[in-house]
């Protein structure tokens, strides 16, 4: 073996040594995960199970649905009528609720509404509160995580919300807070930062 091909190849089995040592030492991003719902059956409890992963036309719709099969535990339809300033039906729960001083800002229990404002492509810079999101929230995971279920894209699915990490989307490995608005990747996106109140049930 001459001095010129073993010179090559020694540099050849250093260059793929080192790739191979680099190759095992960088791991691929992990995917964060989501905090697995665990259904919680108490006797007199609001039925929301029945709607996760199912299809309703909005956000709305999905707590319509939900308030009629609990004997409108939320709101008689005729008297929200009288709570519409807009076309949307989000605001007009609201506003009813605030009439109602059924509005408050921490201790949400299961079957609570949750309300978030500005989450639209219309309304997401605006300066003025405008309720655009409505959910109901599912789990008390702890003193500041909880799961709600909402409406996105047509699916009800679930959401994430922590208040006192609210610029945070992902921590230790798993998400806290959801993204509410549409191809926005931001903390001002985040549930946490697009929460206005919940509604007690």
């Amino acid at each position: 073996m001459n001095s010129k091909f073993t010179f090559v190849f020694a540099c050849f089995m250093v260059v793929s040594t080192a790739f191979f040592h680099q190759g095992c030492s960088n791991k691929a991003p992990q995917t964060p995960q989501k905090t697995a719902y665990k259904k919680q059956s108490n006797k007199g409890d609001i039925e929301l199970e029945s709607f996760i992963n199912t299809r309703s036309k909005d956000c709305s719709a999905l707590i319509s649905a939900i308030n009629a099969k609990n004997n409108q535990i939320y709101f008689n339809p005729t008297t929200l009528n009288k709570y519409f300033t807009s076309k949307r039906k989000s605001q007009a729960i609201y506003n009813l609720f605030q009439a109602q001083n059924r509005l408050k800002s921490n201790s949400p229990q299961k079957g609570d509404l949750v309300f978030f404002s500005n989450t639209t492509k219309e309304t997401k810079f605006k300066k003025t509160h405008e309720i655009t999101h409505i959910g109901v929230v599912l789990q008390i995971i702890d003193s500041q995580n909880l799961i709600f279920l909402h409406n996105s894209g047509g699916k009800n699915i679930l959401g994430y919300l922590n208040l006192s990490r609210k610029n945070d989307h992902i921590k230790d490995g798993k998400i806290i807070n959801s993204y509410l608005i549409s191809k926005c990747k931001s903390a001002y996106c985040l549930a946490s930062n697009r929460f206005s109140a919940f509604g007690v049930k």
